[in-house]
């Protein structure tokens, strides 16, 4: 299963309010076929990307995203999976990835058990930022492509 911006299954917001989409977004198609969004690196605003799959049911899944070529100077994004332990327990992992070492290409985010039937069927969602791993870590630009789920 495949979520890209502007599917259903996908969001997008700021956690401050002083975040303005119409100056630090934008959108353009990729060689993928899907539309992405990238956020330029002049701005600290922190804008996230949410993608939530419904998927077929419970299993172990490896989760991918697509890192095109473009606008993914960025070094340092976080990409948050939620997936639930037995007894339908909450637990959110953070995978740092470099888009900038990954251009062009599906990116593995790891392999995890997930089942859509626990808690409030948000198992296998992602949520996308930028992450300054160091104060001092210049700010680049992030993609926010497509995010894949493979029943593994």
């Amino acid at each position: 299963m495949i979520v890209r911006p502007g599917d259903p299954g996908f969001s997008e917001g700021w956690y401050f309010p002083e975040g303005d989409p119409e100056h630090h977004i934008s959108t353009f198609n990729d060689v993928y076929g899907g539309q992405v969004k990238y956020k330029n690196g002049t701005t600290a605003d922190a804008y996230y990307c949410t993608y939530h799959a419904q998927l077929p049911g419970p299993g172990r899944y490896a989760i991918e995203a697509f890192i095109p070529d473009d606008h993914n100077s960025c070094q340092a994004v976080g990409y948050r999976i939620l997936t639930y332990q037995p007894g339908g327990q909450p637990d959110e992992q953070l995978i740092i990835v470099s888009q900038s070492a990954l251009p062009n290409r599906w990116a593995p985010l790891g392999q995890f058990d997930l089942d859509p039937n626990v808690a409030d069927h948000n198992a296998g969602r992602v949520v996308i930022t930028d992450v300054r791993v160091e104060d001092d870590a210049p700010l680049g630009e992030v993609s926010f492509g497509a995010i894949r789920w493979r029943r593994v």
